[in-house]
Formats: C-alpha cells, sequence, structure tokens
C-alpha cells in the first residue's frame, strides 16, 4: 500500500498543498526555512498516525486565524485489509465559535463506506510512528539500540529487572555474608568445651550417691575393726582359759560357742566389706564438687560454641547463596546476550550488542555516511511493512549521490519516501518534486 495523493489545506502553516505522489518513490519537498514544509510532513503524520505520529502533538493544529481545515490521503489498496480498490482517509478541523477546535477522522474505503474503528485500522497500516531514517542515524547509540529492540520484537527490560532485582538481592546476601563473617570474628572460641550442656542436678544426684556410698563403706570398715577387737578378745581369753582348764571348763565350752559364733558374724562383715569394696565405685566428693563450682563456665563455654557452629553455618550458608545468585547474574547476561543475537533484524551485517550496534562486526557509528543512512532506510522499511512510506525530516545535507542510492533503494523495495530539504538554488530546486513557499505548494 502506498500514498497516491496527499491534501491539505489550512493546517499548520500549510495555506493549501496537493502531492501527486502515484509513480513516485523518492519525493523530495523544497522550500526555504518557515515556509511550510514542517508542517506539511506533520500534517500527514497527524492523519496516519494522530498522536502517536509526533513526538509532540502540537495543541491547535488549525492554521492561526482559519476556521476550517483539512488533511486527505488517498492510498491504494492492501489485501491484508480486502480493499483491492483504495483507501481515503480523511482528518478535518473545525474552529468553534469559543475557539475550541474539533477534529474528525474517517477512513473511507472505495465504495464510501466508513471504516468503524478508523484509527485502530490505520495502526496496522503505520506501526512505527512513521519512522524517520534520517533522523534515526544520526541518533545516540542507546536509541538505535532501543528502536531496534521494538522492531526485533525484544524485551530487554524484562532481563534488566530480573539482573536489578538479583543484583540488589545479592548485594543484601553479601551485606549479611560480611555482618555475620564480622559476628563470627568477634565470638570467643574454647578449645576445652564440653560437647553438651553440664547438668548440676545431675551432679548433685552423684555426689548425694557417693556420699552414701562413702557411709556404707565407713560403717562396714568400723563394724570389721569392732569385730576384731572382740575376737582379739575372745582369744584372750581363750588363752587365760586354757591356763585354767581345769577349773573353767564350763567357761572355755561356753567361749568356744561364742567364738565359733563370732567367727561366722566376722564373715558375713567381712563379705558386706566385700561386696561394697567390689562394688561400682562413684567418683570423689571434692571432684563433684569442683565439677559443680565449674559447670556454669563449661556450659557457659558449651554455649557460646554452639552458637559459634550456628554462625558458622549460617556464614557458608550465606557465601552459598552469594555464589548462586552471583551465577544467575552470570546467566541473566548470557540469557540477555542469547535474545540479542537471535534478534531478527531488517539489514544483513547489523548486530545487537548488550548496549550498542554493530555493522558488519563494528560499531554502527564507525560506518559510512551512506552506509548507515542506508542501513537506517532498510529498518525503516522492515518497521513499515504494509503502508510502505518513510516520512524524512532534515535531508538537506543529503548530496547528490545519497538521493539517488535511497531513490534506487526505494524503487527496488516498492517504497515511497518523502524527504525534506531546505532549497537555497535554483539547482536545489530542481533536485524537488514540489517547492512549499508560504504555505502553498508549486
Amino acid at each position: 500500500m502506498k500514498v497516491l495523493n496527499y491534501q491539505a489545506h489550512n493546517v499548520g502553516g500549510i495555506k493549501d498543498i496537493d502531492f501527486q505522489m502515484a509513480g513516485h518513490h523518492l519525493f523530495p519537498i523544497g522550500g526555504k526555512n518557515a515556509q511550510g514544509k514542517t508542517s506539511a510532513l506533520n500534517a500527514l503524520k497527524i492523519a496516519l498516525a494522530g498522536k502517536r505520529g509526533l513526538d509532540e502533538y502540537p495543541e491547535v493544529v488549525l492554521r492561526d486565524g482559519e476556521k476550517k481545515g483539512s488533511v486527505t490521503v488517498e492510498l491504494s489498496g492492501s489485501s491484508d485489509l480486502h480493499e483491492d480498490d483504495k483507501l481515503t482517509v480523511e482528518f478535518t478541523l473545525r474552529r468553534k465559535p469559543s475557539g475550541e477546535v474539533v477534529e474528525t477522522f474517517r477512513v473511507l474505503d472505495s465504495t464510501g463506506e466508513e471504516a468503524p474503528e478508523p484509527r485502530s485500522l490505520l495502526r496496522r497500516l503505520f506501526k512505527m510512528r512513521g519512522f524517520d531514517p534520517l533522523s534515526w542515524y544520526r541518533k545516540s547509540e542507546k536509541e538505535q539500540h532501543k528502536t531496534l529492540q521494538d522492531l526485533a520484537g525484544i524485551d530487554l527490560d524484562a532481563f534488566d529487572a530480573d539482573y536489578e532485582e538479583t543484583y540488589q538481592k545479592r548485594t543484601q546476601v553479601g551485606r549479611d555474608g560480611k555482618r555475620l563473617a564480622a559476628e563470627l570474628d568477634g565470638m570467643p572460641e574454647h578449645s576445652d568445651a564440653p560437647k553438651s550442656e553440664v547438668s548440676i542436678t545431675d551432679l548433685m544426684n552423684e555426689m548425694e550417691s557417693s556420699q552414701q556410698f562413702d557411709s556404707l563403706l565407713s560403717e562396714a570398715k568400723d563394724k570389721c575393726t569392732v569385730q576384731s577387737l572382740v575376737l582379739k578378745t575372745y582369744e584372750d581369753k581363750i588363752e587365760y582359759i586354757k591356763g585354767q582348764q581345769e577349773k573353767l571348763k564350763k567357761d572355755l565350752k561356753m567361749v568356744k560357742e561364742l567364738q565359733k559364733s563370732g567367727k561366722s558374724e566376722q564373715q558375713k562383715f567381712e563379705q558386706s566389706l566385700a561386696n561394697i569394696e567390689e562394688g561400682s565405685q562413684p567418683r570423689g566428693i571434692q571432684a563433684i564438687k569442683d565439677d559443680i563450682a565449674s559447670a556454669d563456665e563449661l556450659n557457659m563455654k558449651y554455649r557460646e560454641m554452639e552458637k559459634r557452629k550456628k554462625l558458622q553455618q549460617e556464614v557458608q550458608e550465606t557465601r552459598s547463596l552469594y555464589k548462586l545468585m552471583t551465577d544467575r547474574l552470570d546467566g541473566i547476561k548470557a540469557e540477555k546476550l542469547e535474545a540479542l543475537e537471535a534478534a531478527p533484524l531488517p539489514v544483513d551485517g547489523l548486530q545487537l550488542t548488550e548496549d550498542g550496534v554493530l555493522w558488519n562486526d563494528l560499531p554502527f557509528s564507525q560506518a559510512s555516511t551512506m552506509q548507515r543512512i542506508l542501513a537506517s532506510t532498510r529498518i525503516g522499511m522492515a518497521a513499515n511493512p504494509t503502508l510502505k512510506l518513510l516520512i524524512c525530516e532534515h535531508g538537506s545535507d543529503l548530496d547528490v549521490d545519497a538521493l539517488s542510492a535511497l531513490e534506487a533503494l526505494c524503487r527496488d523495495t516498492d517504497f515511497q519516501m518523502i524527504i525534506e530539504l531546505v532549497t537555497r538554488s535554483k539547482s536545489d530546486e530542481d533536485r524537488c518534486a514540489v517547492i512549499i513557499e508560504d504555505g502553498l505548494a508549486r
């Protein structure tokens, strides 16, 4: 689809123009400064793209002092729109007595029937807001990069947002790791700390058991000593009785019985003593008292070592998390580069890097002016495949060779390009399809 005819009346700086563009591929518009050239381009962009057509949409499009204005664009047909003949775009302006300007917009098919949603219809035609290749190739590398992202359908903002979020999280993890490591360095380390907390209650029970054992042992020893003394007395008596055998036979018999009984008791006491001594002997009371006295200090050391172990684990986990996030950041960069490398760009030799544009592996800015102009033009063509129209301002610095190359490219691709030129001589005017002077086309 191309522009067949473009007319504008009382719009901006335009009084009356009529561009017969059928059969033209390159359509230079000439004239001196402040004669209406830019208004002619803006009126066309407003009609085709509305407020999307201009970076700064003027508050008043109607020419000063006029009550009515209009823009009419006749387009060739398009099979995509099921209209093989033509479409007509009508943009009219009317100033009310109050001074308010009313705008009316219509799109008509070849039978005169109006489209129900004209602006939505044109959005399908003019996607890139009338992409201007002559302005784009002069833009910053960042702006060029953003345009190519949009054209290739790449959303790098998602990568950047993911990267920024992960980076911020990793920064916080790094801060936490440093804080935990500093806290760990400041903690005491006890090589003599027990493996578990000391129970003072258990020690008290142990001391009580030890005291009972000592009491039983002492009592058994005392009984054995007393019984030994008793036996010694019996033995002395036996000796005495033996000396008095005849006189004391009855006493001897009685003492012998007592001796026998005493030996039996002695065996019982000795067996009891042996049983106590052979049994499990508890630790000494003094040792237990020492442990009780040191229990608080030992428990303090145990708790500090347990806290240290936990902090060591947290430091290790934080470092591991930091490494995972660092790996994720590298992954995001790799995914972003993969998306850029796989981006479908309309010009052979063009390539997107993470933050720049390459042309045949060199920065785009290092390409020749002609290469950059032609590459920019091909980008604009790829951005507007249906309505094959490019509207370019500031073409005055283009020489004859550049204009010839652009015309050849437009002819080969069946595109139209309108270029604004500031004319300073008759030869400049001869290169133009129309000349605008004081808002009128000639």
